[in-house]
């Protein structure tokens, strides 16, 4: 029981806050632009998605699955970035991003997208494919 409080607390905190903590806060005005920016993107790459569908050739479907899986990986990447400059700190430290992580971070929703996006690209969805393509994109966000 004794390990099971210390797992517990290291996430959540239990009584008296510390004089040592640092409250932070949301700007809700760029939560709202993360927000609004997760319902465009989705949009624009379903739409593109759905394109795709309509084409005969492989080559051309290959280039609309490409375009949504872009859109929706520079989606989820922009999402993200928006949320990280809501946050606010009261400290007088600046914050640092290292560029290599913020291209792997986005290649990886990019790729992600992409095989979420294959997998439901075919006429014939079914379920288990559908759930799986939503765990694969959730996944890559």
């Amino acid at each position: 029981m004794n390990n099971l409080y210390q797992l517990v607390s290291m996430w959540f905190e239990f009584g008296p806050t510390p004089e040592s903590k640092i409250i932070v806060s949301y700007q809700l005005s760029f939560a709202a632009l993360s927000y609004v920016t997760a319902v465009i993107i989705s949009y624009i790459a379903l739409d593109l998605i759905a394109n795709s569908r309509m084409e005969p050739d492989n080559k051309s479907r290959v280039y609309w699955l490409s375009l949504s899986a872009i859109a929706m990986g520079v989606g989820i990447w922009a999402v993200h970035f928006i949320g990280m400059l809501a946050f606010v700190m009261p400290t007088n430290y600046s914050v640092n991003y290292d560029w290599m992580w913020i291209t792997v971070s986005m290649v990886v929703a990019i790729l992600t997208s992409g095989i979420a996006f294959f997998l439901i690209e075919n006429k014939k969805d079914s379920f288990r494919k559908t759930c799986l393509a939503g765990l694969v994109l959730g996944g890559g966000i």
